[in-house]
This record gives C-alpha cells, structure tokens and sequence, in this order.
C-alpha cells in the first residue's frame, strides 16, 4: 500500500511517497535518507537545506528555483530532481504537488536508470494508492 505525507504547503504542495506494509509498519524513503545524510558531517548541510527549498517551492513553485536546483532527468517518464551538492531527490508531478519518490548521492554526470526506475515504479503505485 501506497500513501503520502505534506512537506510542505503553499500555492503548491511538496509531498513524500510513504509505503504501508502488511504489518502497518511504514517507511518514508527520502525522509530516511536524509535523516541518514544529517549524521554524515559531508552532507549533513546539504540535507538540511532542502527543507528551506520544499518551502520555496511551496509557496512560489517553479519561479523561486533556479535549474541547478531542478531539472528534468527522464522526459518520457516525466521524472525530475531536486538538487543540492551531490545529493538527489527525484519526483514528479500531480497537478500543482510535487511528490518525492527518494533521494541518492549522484556519484557521475548521468543520472542512475536505477533511479529513473524507482521513482516510475513509486509514481504508478502512488496512483494507484490514489485510485482506490
């Protein structure tokens, strides 16, 4: 089972997938990354700053970033990130939200397919989370 979580709430809104196993015991990946990144002191930083750019996103969506924040990484999936360092978060789009799918530390130029992959099999089991 699939559901999600606010971030962050404005004009637009910044989500985070949540998977709900059979045990009701649930896990939130890119909070869990994150929360993981803080205690390293190389990214402890970085991660905290996406919570200031989920804010701007919210509240003014695309206008506030610049695209060394976020970009496109897949046109046909329609898969994006955010970005701050060397650290990742992919997404995509419903409606107006933004919805996190998980997060990596980007170790070349080329974005993961493995990533790619992730964030379209989250989406599909996002909407159907919502469908149902």
């Amino acid at each position: 089972m699939s559901s999600y979580c606010v971030l962050a709430s404005g004009t637009h809104e910044v989500r985070v997938c949540m998977t709900v196993r059979e045990d009701y015991t649930s896990t939130i990946p890119v909070l869990s990354f994150l929360h993981a990144q803080l205690k390293l002191a190389q990214y402890s930083g970085t991660a905290r700053g996406f919570a200031s750019l989920f804010e701007r996103y919210a509240s003014a969506g695309r206008t506030q970033l610049t695209s060394e924040m976020f970009h496109q990484v897949d046109s046909k999936n329609d898969i994006w990130e955010f970005v701050r360092g060397d650290i990742r978060i992919f997404w995509f789009r419903d409606g107006t939200a933004v919805v996190l799918t998980h997060a990596a530390i980007k170790k070349t130029q080329k974005v993961n397919p493995q990533d790619v992959t992730t964030a379209v099999s989250m989406r599909e089991m996002y909407f159907r989370g919502r469908s149902t």
